[in-house]
């Protein structure tokens, strides 16, 4: 799985669009901080899970094997492969929206840790992934126990088609 080393930018949706969306009262303090500390960030993951795509732009790292791809899909660009902390020459290709790092000066059963960029910022984060979060962030203000399985969320699965890793075999 890929840890976030560093986030780039904001959240894809601002505490003023929440706000806005769920028509709360912006002067509550305890209600900004579900905003923004839950219900953003859990509107975001629940589409992460659905998509197995990276949605906040950051640098991230992973560790994986040469041929092998990450595990999530919107990579944006490879910053470096390290085989037991050494930099190696490889090749990033994309192939049905995975990311494959292809590492020839390794055997294939060495660990490789790679460091990359994936995600969008605020500003480049396409309309039908901002409706997504916009919508499912008001189903959760309303019903705080909602799933990425439940029927309300997933009958938008649609606005998500575009950034949808195939699921692998």
């Amino acid at each position: 799985m890929p840890r976030l080393i560093e986030p780039i930018g904001d959240e894809l949706i601002s505490l003023e669009e929440a706000i806005a969306q769920v028509k709360a009262d912006g002067d509550i303090e305890e209600e900004n901080a579900l905003l923004k500390n839950v219900l953003i960030p859990g509107a975001r993951g629940i589409a992460e899970e659905i998509t197995g795509s990276i949605l906040r732009k950051g640098i991230y790292t992973e560790t994986i094997f040469s041929g092998q791809s990450l595990s999530k899909g919107n990579v944006n660009r490879v910053e470096s492969v390290l085989s037991d902390g050494v930099p190696v020459d490889f090749q990033f290709k994309t192939v049905a929206k995975r990311a494959i790092i292809v590492v020839s000066s390794v055997s294939t059963g060495t660990p490789l840790d790679v460091r990359f960029d994936a995600g969008f910022d605020r500003d480049t984060c396409p309309d039908q992934l901002r409706s997504w979060l916009l919508m499912v962030l008001g189903f959760l203000y309303k019903d705080r126990d909602l799933s990425s399985k439940d029927l309300k969320i997933r009958s938008l699965d649609f606005l998500l088609s575009s950034f949808t890793v195939p699921s692998g075999f």
